[in-house]
């Protein structure tokens, strides 16, 4: 083992051994210890608190809640080396779903994770308000020189853990209704913002949905 590989691993262990994170959040540290502009001790701080106030909530799948974002952490690893971006994907069901407040966020990671938190919250805000027809203006929208791109790289990740998913959901209507949104909004948006891996894995997801639910 040469010495970098000796650092990197030094740099896990550390992280694991700092805090505690469960054996599921390995698979994100082993992915982000060769990006030396991510500190392994506040991810696993983020990943603390992810397990921490999604205590006792879980998926449809049974499963329990805090793995969704840590999948969605994870799907982001091989697109970004933004350290604010995967602590808001960490974190980004928090204010929605537990007492977690925008105010803590900041206090304990930063200013810019609470206005990443709360962007993706503001987003799937605004989307359960359009309709079909309305997805057309709210794609531009999403387009602006106001958006910013590491709200929607969390929001095609959230997306993609969900497609991944969608087995789980009850409701035949409502997989094929969420894979046709997924083609007509999510599909473009990620060939937009320069992820054309997770636009495909994407289309084969939602064609599959739609492929089942006609059975």
């Amino acid at each position: 083992m040469n010495i970098k590989c000796k650092s990197v691993n030094h740099r896990k262990a550390y992280a694991l051994n700092l805090l505690a994170v469960p054996p599921k959040a390995e698979e994100l540290l082993t992915l982000l210890q060769d990006k030396p502009s991510i500190n392994l001790r506040l991810i696993a701080r983020a990943i603390q608190y992810a397990v921490t106030y999604h205590r006792g909530q879980t998926r449809k799948s049974g499963e329990p809640f805090y793995h969704h974002p840590l999948a969605v952490a994870t799907i982001l690893a091989p697109f970004t080396r933004d350290q604010d971006t995967f602590v808001a994907a960490l974190l980004h069901d928090s204010v929605e779903d537990t007492p977690l407040s925008y105010a803590q966020i900041a206090f304990m990671f930063s200013p810019i994770v609470a206005s990443l938190v709360d962007g993706v919250t503001k987003l799937k805000d605004s989307w359960r308000r359009h309709t079909l027809e309305d997805y057309e203006v709210y794609y531009k929208l999403t387009h602006s020189q106001q958006a910013d791109k590491r709200i929607l790289q969390i929001k095609i990740a959230d997306r993609v853990h969900n497609m991944r998913t969608i087995q789980y959901h009850p409701s035949l209507a409502k997989q094929r209704k969420i894979a046709e949104e997924t083609l007509r909004v999510f599909l473009p948006l990620a060939q937009n913002i320069g992820l054309p891996a997770l636009a495909q894995e994407l289309e084969a997801l939602s064609l599959q949905t739609l492929r089942n639910a006609r059975v």
